[in-house]
């Protein structure tokens, strides 16, 4: 199972969303770090996938508009694939 935790710290815009999962998802070099590409990228991956956002209220606060549309990826992805797991975790 690969997994990519979203910390805050972390993750202060889309740019840095999209390293994070490139880096923590093991994306190949050639991800157009956009959410065209991270639907691709995750609905081809083959094995269980679970994304963690931690602090999800402060994950929104930092990437503002770009939030509700990568939730919205996500959740296109998760109904072609129950394998993908998207979780919250409120410290």
């Amino acid at each position: 199972m690969k997994t990519a935790y979203l910390r805050p710290e972390e993750v202060r815009d889309r740019a840095s969303l999209h390293a994070a999962l490139a880096r923590q998802l093991g994306f190949p070099d050639w991800y157009g770090a956009n959410l065209d590409a991270l639907y691709d990228l995750l609905s081809a991956e083959r094995g269980m996938v679970q994304i963690v956002l931690i602090e999800p209220d402060a994950l929104r606060s930092a990437l503002g508009d770009d939030y509700d549309p990568f939730l919205a990826v996500l959740r296109e992805v998760h109904s072609e694939r129950p394998d993908l797991r998207v979780l919250t975790w409120v410290c």
